[in-house]
């Protein structure tokens, strides 16, 4: 019996962005007062949000490190449609694909 498989594409977060012209901005927190507790850096692309149900939804992903900020940037865009520069005559929807841990520091 022959067997065709259909995989879900992947590609890493550094990768999609290079392909889609994206930015990513990173941040490091202050540790004073109520961002004490939160993790140190936090990350996004300019100008994207996640189309949900309708709406879009901001995202951010959150870490001790930059590079754990990327991870858990990663796992909220994967197999999402994203939306960039929603409210503008430019507007691009596109699908994410399988974003896997193949980060660079």
């Amino acid at each position: 019996m022959k067997i065709e498989k259909h995989l879900i594409p992947e590609s890493t977060l550094e990768k999609f962005a290079d392909e889609h012209g994206l930015i990513l901005q990173m941040y490091e927190r202050s540790k004073i007062g109520y961002y004490e507790k939160l993790p140190r850096w936090y990350c996004s692309f300019a100008g994207v949000e996640i189309l949900g149900d309708g709406v879009l939804i901001g995202a951010s992903g959150n870490g001790e490190t930059e590079q754990e900020a990327m991870i858990d940037y990663a796992s909220q865009l994967t197999m999402q449609t994203i939306v960039i520069n929603s409210y503008r005559k430019d507007r691009i929807e596109i699908k994410v694909p399988r974003l896997i841990k193949g980060i660079t520091p």
